[in-house]
């Protein structure tokens, strides 16, 4: 985890950051396009943008990575 991990949440609400990954190849440089999931061991609820995490009724999403290796999803905490 790149940055994100370890957050607390209020139930129902956005956490303040998202969590972040960096993909690399096994040479150390960034993985552009290389599908990530995320899963919520909880009820929260994830989306790959503000919009759908609002919305959001999944547990569970893949992003694809951009151009620096970096994948990111808001989390909408339901505990």
């Amino acid at each position: 985890m790149k940055s994100g991990n370890g957050q607390k949440g209020i139930r129902r609400q956005l956490l303040m950051e998202p969590l972040v990954v960096q993909v690399s190849k096994p040479d150390g440089s960034p993985w552009p396009n290389a599908p990530v999931t995320y899963s919520a061991l909880d009820n929260s609820k994830l989306g790959s943008s503000l919009l759908d995490a609002l919305s959001s009724t999944v547990g569970r999403i893949t992003v694809r990575t951009d151009s620096e290796g970096i994948a990111k999803i808001l989390v909408r905490y339901e505990q």
